[in-house]
């Protein structure tokens, strides 16, 4: 299988090349869901409260989901010491 060098989670990796538009989505969920946590931690309004936490349950869901699809074969190439 062809490797792609890519970032991953802030970290160079090698990546199956037919992988490469999932993590980039993966990469793209997981700081969706964290600034919405942020965001909904500030939150006073319940009414938008409730709006934020279901929107933020829906990008956990797909999180999940394409996380089952991936496969762990990710070679991550910098070293730390």
């Amino acid at each position: 299988m062809h490797k792609v060098e890519m970032i991953v989670g802030g970290r160079r990796a090698l990546v199956d090349a037919d992988m490469v538009k999932k993590m980039t989505r993966k990469g793209q969920l997981v700081r969706s869901i964290s600034s919405m946590q942020a965001d909904l931690a500030a939150e006073k309004n319940m009414g938008n409260f409730r709006i934020m936490s279901l929107t933020m349950d829906a990008d956990i869901t797909q999180l999940v989901r394409l996380n089952r699809t991936i496969r762990q074969n990710v070679q991550f190439i910098d070293k730390h010491f």
